[in-house]
């Protein structure tokens, strides 16, 4: 029987785990450890992915990565292949170092990203082999500390604030807070530290995401199929950061929902909410629109 192919498209962030064959140690001391890390480096560059967290255990690993036009089994077979030959030379070992295929969970969502971020850097901590702080071998230390750019540690602080130093503040209460994650299939909820900026509670009007883009494209003058062009221009962005500042204030749709609307993905809709909320300037104009929408709402209601 043919093994199922694999999902991918484009953005799309996986949790990948892979163990020794017979769960024997694939990681026997700590050159071989960073010579994992280089290797992660090599295809990261040739390949083009974002690497959100990893742990590097004795018999296993974990990553959080991003692919976009490399799919992930591309990207991991180079990993695994060119381990499995440094590996079998160095301590003249043949046959397979990994057990089986490694294993891969779709991540979707910010709550779960996050968990999944906590779940990895405590693996240390649940085999009692050294505290959070203490372990080397996991991408703890670069949400801290940066040490290289093997880490993206932006997108993920950016769910936290703005402001890196912010960022780290409530990344790391997040880790001491937060209740300890268990997997096993199960996505607990996870206790986030509240973002001043988060959208309002209660504000739940009978506007429709059309009614959004036709206020700020009217702020702008910019023209409707504007809004959907895919470009990073500032103009172009500044007004698609206000639909999502709308759109979500006022509970007029979800994140996947906007995502959708815009053809963004869900993690880019959360980056354009927390840079327009973070930013004074824009707020102010933002909480002008809102009571402009409010009135216009109450008035068709």
């Amino acid at each position: 029987m043919a093994r199922k192919q694999r999902v991918h498209y484009h953005g799309a962030i996986y949790h990948v785990i892979a163990r020794g064959n017979n769960k024997d140690d694939i990681f026997k001391d700590n050159q071989d450890k960073q010579k994992y890390l280089v290797l992660l480096e090599r295809y990261k560059k040739k390949y083009t992915f974002s690497l959100y967290a990893y742990v590097i255990m004795d018999n296993h690993f974990h990553l959080l990565i991003q692919v976009y036009e490399t799919p992930l089994s591309k990207i991991m077979q180079g990993l695994q292949l060119s381990y499995t030959q440094y590996f079998n030379k160095k301590y003249t070992h043949v046959g397979h170092v990994f057990q089986q295929r490694y294993k891969a969970e779709i991540c979707e969502g910010d709550q779960y990203l996050l968990m999944l971020i906590k779940y990895i850097h405590e693996n240390p901590c649940r085999a009692n082999i050294a505290g959070l702080s203490q372990y080397y071998w996991s991408s703890h230390k670069d949400y801290l500390k940066p040490e290289s750019d093997l880490v993206d540690i932006k997108f993920p602080l950016s769910i936290f604030a703005a402001e890196g130093k912010i960022a780290r503040q409530r990344y790391l209460e997040f880790m001491q807070v937060a209740k300890e994650v268990q997997l096993d299939g199960i996505k607990e909820e996870l206790i986030v530290p509240e973002r001043k900026s988060d959208p309002p509670e209660g504000k739940e009007l009978k506007l429709r995401l059309d009614d959004i883009v036709e206020f700020a494209i009217g702020k702008s003058g910019m023209k409707r199929e504007e809004v959907f062009v895919q470009t990073r221009q500032q103009r172009y962005v500044e007004v698609r950061r206000l639909i999502i500042y709308l759109s979500l204030s006022l509970k007029v749709a979800t994140r996947s929902e906007v995502a959708k609307y815009l053809g963004m993905s869900q993690s880019n809709v959360t980056r354009a909410y927390n840079l327009y909320a973070d930013n004074q300037e824009n707020r102010a104009f933002g909480e002008k629109i809102l009571k402009e929408l409010e009135s216009y709402a109450l008035m068709q209601a």
